[in-house]
């Protein structure tokens, strides 16, 4: 493929790609809200209803829901939403729902861990042959679309038993979710090939998922079928997300590139000897390195632990955020609570975006080492800093929690996909770079996985943000020294490559149009 400007078709086609990936990978993420309010929470609530079950917590002395004159799910939720603290009925049921909701997550936590992990590692690899061996995405990425869609539509709301969420819903949902895996990936090889700013269209897949998550949060769990068990006609967030599905694979189909494999090309005119040459040897380089010799290479390895750390610490950020919501809305017993993630989608837009351009102004102009240097700089700071802001403001209202938690992700989310894309774009060859976001999005999402369960085993000791007077700022001292370990480590032990690996950019041909227009106005004054 002919290197050209950037192509308003490309464009176009690219920024309408994220917005769908945005929307549809943010709200299947928010099912999980879903999944914990209405498969779990409510259907051990139905069961200890149905079978008047003895049930012990502590603090509480034994009880069953009869002798409480509560017979089905609806009188549960009518007690809890009047929150009369006089009633010492409401004092159970309230102590009841903290109880269960907290267990509810711990165990939603393990479970979308797992389905990362098994979406990692067993389909990564078949990813990877697709795209090396067929070099095609579509034969691989639109069948299991259809297959997630089908899922939705005809799976999920059947789904409504912790049994059935263990041995149905994380090994088929692990294996049908890798298209997100894949779709990085293809779209990055697309942009380099199209000289399109990948930074630039990856921002709509924030405003995509920031819609995403403000109409499947505000419109869908505003109507209430949280308060009752999974059932066909209540199960419309299902169907809602299959019909985004089934839209992202039509675009796919018919408007999506297959092959972006295609050396680069460059006319010599175009632009300076020195880039001409740097783009001849990344050419020869490409026929030459392998993908095994990439991922063993130590700059991938180093590459690869700092990622690791800092997508674990906003694993981290992201479970004790939600939770704190959960926390703060189980205190005031505002049970529609799923509609603040939404919010805090909506607070990260901003920052988000305005945080993108400024690294769009600096990531040409400086080395790979200098980049991973500086945002785990910046990382470490955000942590640190987030920490400071919640003991200080120690939020008690959830809109204000949202706020603080929206604009904190988009800071350390932002820093961790332009680390992730900037690295692996700089230490691969063109024709390695598809498949080795592969082997890199699956070690790092798969073992974030891990961590996010790891975090969650704590959060039962959280009060707050981890705040109650001192306790709980381990949880932002560890990420934010964590984040320091990694400066220390790209320093000692990253080297930057000494090979040219990019496809030449607008910022290349801007140069040599510069240089041309100064060489003519000489000749012109002569």
């Amino acid at each position: 493929m002919e290197l050209k400007k950037q192509s308003k078709k490309s464009l176009i086609i690219l920024i309408a790609f994220w917005i769908l990936v945005g929307v549809t990978s943010t709200i299947i993420y928010d099912l999980e809200w879903f999944i914990q309010k209405v498969v779990l929470f409510n259907g051990w609530l139905s069961n200890d209803i149905a079978k008047n079950n003895t049930i012990n917590i502590a603090g509480v002395e034994p009880f069953n829901f009869s002798s409480l004159g509560i017979t089905k799910i609806q009188d549960f939720y009518q007690i809890l939403t009047d929150k009369n603290e006089a009633n010492q009925v409401f004092k159970i049921v309230s102590q009841y729902y903290d109880h269960n909701i907290n267990q509810a997550f711990k165990i939603e936590g393990m479970l979308f861990a797992a389905a990362g992990l098994g979406a990692s590692f067993i389909s990564g690899p078949l990813l990877v042959f697709a795209i090396t061996k067929r070099q095609k995405y579509k034969i691989f990425v639109l069948p299991i679309l259809l297959a997630l869609a089908i899922f939705m539509f005809f799976v999920m709301p059947v789904i409504s038993t912790l049994i059935l969420l263990i041995a149905v819903f994380t090994p088929v949902f692990a294996f049908l979710y890798s298209y997100r895996t894949a779709l990085d990936p293809w779209a990055t090889s697309i942009a380099r090939k199209t000289n399109v700013k990948i930074a630039f269209v990856r921002n709509f897949y924030a405003i995509g998922g920031t819609l995403g998550s403000i109409c499947i949060t505000q419109m869908l769990f505003k109507l209430n079928s949280y308060q009752d068990t999974l059932t066909w006609k209540t199960a419309y967030p299902y169907y809602f997300v299959g019909g985004f599905i089934i839209l992202l694979a039509i675009f796919l189909a018919f408007f999506m590139p297959d092959n972006a494999f295609s050396e680069s090309h460059v006319n010599q005119e175009d632009i300076s000897e020195k880039k001409f040459k740097e783009v001849k040897e990344s050419n020869e380089l490409d026929k030459q390195i392998t993908l095994k010799q990439v991922i063993k290479n130590k700059n991938f390895i180093v590459g690869l632990i700092v990622f690791l750390i800092l997508i674990g610490a906003v694993q981290a950020f992201n479970s004790i955020w939600i939770n704190t919501v959960e926390n703060l809305t189980s205190s005031t017993k505002e049970v529609n609570a799923p509609n603040q993630l939404g919010f805090q989608k909506a607070f990260a837009l901003g920052p988000q975006l305005l945080l993108t351009f400024l690294i769009l102004k600096i990531v040409s102009k400086i080395s790979l080492r200098k980049f991973l240097i500086l945002t785990s700089i910046l990382s470490s700071i955000s942590f640190f800093l987030i920490g400071v802001v919640v003991y200080i403001v120690k939020p008690a209202h959830v809109t204000i929690n949202s706020l603080i938690g929206g604009i904190g992700y988009a800071v350390t989310g932002t820093l961790a996909v332009a680390l992730g894309y900037e690295f692996v774009s700089r230490v691969t060859t063109p024709h390695t770079r598809p498949a080795t976001f592969v082997v890199f999005n699956s070690l790092t999402y798969g073992f974030g996985g891990i961590i996010f369960v790891f975090i969650n085993s704590f959060l039962s000791r959280v009060t707050f943000f981890g705040i109650d007077k001192t306790n709980g700022m381990w949880v932002w001292i560890i990420c934010g020294s964590a984040m320091l370990l990694t400066v220390f480590i790209l320093i000692f032990a990253f080297k930057e490559p000494k090979f040219i690996t990019r496809e030449i950019d607008d910022h290349t041909f801007d140069q040599n149009k510069q240089r041309k227009l100064s060489n003519f106005s000489k000749k012109s004054n002569k």
